[in-house]
């Protein structure tokens, strides 16, 4: 049976398998099992289906021995800071990310913050499929509530920035009605700013609804009728981020090099930076010009914390807006890349390269992307028939990036032309790929076809 972990942790439909209670049970003893029955935290974002998983999770961990630390609604990197803080052997985030509500999945966490290795998923995978009973173990574990981990979480938050540099500013924040709905506001209210709070009263079926990241163009409206110093848009779980600097929007691409000025400035950081293959080429022709070295990996911010790892670099971050400072934490986190691009932007010195001076320095190739729907995205993609006829294409557009991937996290190709050419050419080489894709043999078996700009 394939593994029900996908590029982001267990990801799908809540209350069909894997996201059933029966497997949520099941999967908190082996959690339980596989740690030695050692202390796992928990939190969740606020959508309706996290009561019960969490709850099946609870009962199977502490059903095989393990002591439950509950925080409550919290992001996702709040999971992460709080495992290591409370010294678990595990910590679980219950969430879907940017999926609807009728979504969910886990997110899970080793005991210094990290996403599980490859090994330790196959692992789990294994033993949820194994047929006989679990041993449950003589002593159950307990369940412990933090009703101060939000704080706790907040308080380092406010600890990584100045804050008289972010004091009196004007911020405009959309919460998604997600995991920040809470935090988010009060973390702003503590370093006082002057700041409003849009989509931040979720009723566990609003989550990413027509908010956050995922409506660009209703934040964006908002904000022409509502000028501020700075705008902060969020995803459910709030790891990732979208940034707008007087109402002009940071093209997510600049901000792996904002990251960089910042450390260079602060830390005379000469190291260099991972992006994923989704970054644009005019990022690429920079760094290669300014000699910063880049490393570009598959997409996923698991991806982008091993090859940091392994080249021993500090920032890495993707243009889908998750960004990581590994230094601070070994996770994506959108509020805390916010508050570190504030605080640079909002230097006032001549040596500060505001989003014009990367607007003008680092010119970025025009980009076209679109999705078509398929329950079998990845496998789809991984056609040897397919991939012949994409890398044919490749050939007769030398002076295009052609991307195309199954998503991990949701039932979707993914199709992105990016090149120095007109819009409409763009288009036209993106409607040859999807010909291709449409008329692939899988496609004829296993397709329930809808394309989506």
């Amino acid at each position: 049976m394939q593994s029900f972990f996908g590029t982001d942790g267990i990801r799908g439909r809540a209350g069909l398998y894997p996201l059933d209670p029966e497997t949520f049970l099941k999967l908190g003893a082996v959690l339980a099992l596989s740690t030695k029955k050692g202390p796992v935290l928990i939190g969740r974002d606020p959508r309706i289906s996290g009561d019960y998983l969490e709850a099946a999770l609870i009962a199977g961990l502490t059903a095989a021995g393990s002591t439950v630390y509950l925080v409550g609604v919290i992001p996702t990197p709040g999971v992460a800071y709080l495992t290591v803080k409370y010294q678990c052997q595990l910590g679980l985030m219950i969430s879907a990310s940017h999926n609807p509500y009728h979504d969910n999945g886990l997110k899970i966490f080793d005991q210094f913050g990290l996403k599980i290795s490859d090994q330790a998923q196959l692992e789990i995978h294994n033993l949820m499929q194994q047929k006989k009973p679990i041993n449950r173990g003589e002593v159950s574990g307990h369940v412990v509530r933090l009703s101060y981990a939000i704080e706790e979480y907040q308080r380092y938050l406010e600890s990584q920035i100045s804050i008289e540099r972010i004091s009196g500013l004007k911020i405009i924040c959309d919460y998604a009605h997600g995991a920040a709905s809470q935090i988010g506001p009060n973390l702003l209210s503590a370093i006082h700013a002057n700041a409003s709070a849009l989509n931040n009263t979720p009723d566990g079926l609003n989550i990413n609804r027509n908010a956050g990241v995922m409506a660009p163009t209703q934040f964006e409206e908002y904000l022409k009728n509502n000028p501020c110093d700075f705008g902060i848009s969020l995803d459910g779980d709030a790891d990732r981020v979208m940034i707008y600097h007087r109402n002009q929007y940071c093209d997510p691409n600049y901000i792996l090099l904002m990251l960089y000025d910042i450390y260079r400035q602060k830390n005379n950081y000469q190291a260099g930076l991972v992006g994923t293959i989704m970054h644009n080429q005019g990022i690429v022709r920079y760094c290669h010009q300014e000699n910063i070295p880049l490393v570009l990996t598959d997409v996923g911010d698991r991806n982008l914390i091993h090859t940091s790892r392994q080249y021993n670099y500090l920032l890495a971050g993707e243009p889908s807006g998750h960004y990581i400072c590994m230094d601070r934490l070994p996770t994506a986190d959108g509020l805390l890349i916010a508050l570190l691009l504030i605080e640079h932007l909002s230097q006032k010195n001549d040596n500060m390269r505001d989003l014009n001076w990367y607007k003008s320095h680092v010119p970025l190739d025009l980009a076209y992307s679109c999705n078509i729907k398929h329950h079998s995205p990845k496998k789809l993609v991984m056609q040897d028939a397919l991939q012949a006829q994409i890398s044919s294409i490749r050939a007769e557009h030398p002076d295009l990036k052609i991307t195309v991937r199954g998503s991990g996290t949701e039932p979707l190709v993914r199709i992105h032309i990016e090149g120095q050419h007109a819009l409409e050419e763009l288009q036209s080489v993106s409607n040859e790929v999807k010909y291709a894709i449409e008329h692939s043999p899988l496609w004829d078996k296993e397709s329930f076809s809808s394309h989506i700009e």
